[in-house]
């Protein structure tokens, strides 16, 4: 393991986390892991929050086996960063969890098609060219 701390990124809804591109610039002697939804590279739709942040716990630990760990957690990533966090500090590990802007809802998670993902990709992208 080297000794540079590394920052894991939780996707957004959308399943991407290139949305934490913008942190690069202002990280730039930190490794910065974006993690994404298994789904966008053959993996299961139907996993929980919970489901994905074991898998995401595990995919942290292949790359830095032992803490301390940071994870960051942006929209439904806020939640997944959550999870992520009490995994990890449950295992012993000493975890900085940052979250920004994730409101619970009170509302059952249901699983997206392949083309309600790209959907909402696209209208992600459209927004944010307009807004430049």
């Amino acid at each position: 393991m080297d000794d540079v701390d590394h920052l894991e990124a939780a996707e957004v809804a959308i399943g991407l986390s290139w949305v934490y591109a913008g942190l690069l610039r202002h990280l730039p002697d930190r490794p910065v892991y974006g993690l994404q939804l298994p789904y966008l590279s053959g993996g299961p739709l139907d996993a929980t929050p919970a489901e994905l942040a074991h898998r995401y716990v595990e995919e942290m630990r292949a790359v830095q086996p032992q803490g301390p760990y940071t994870v960051l957690g942006w929209s439904q990533g806020g939640l997944i960063a959550h999870h992520m966090g009490v995994e990890l500090r449950s295992a012993g590990e000493t975890v900085d969890l940052v979250v920004l802007d994730y409101y619970p809802l009170e509302r059952e998670r249901r699983a997206h098609t392949h083309a309600e993902l790209l959907a909402g990709l696209a209208s992600n992208c459209l927004t944010r060219r307009r807004t430049r």
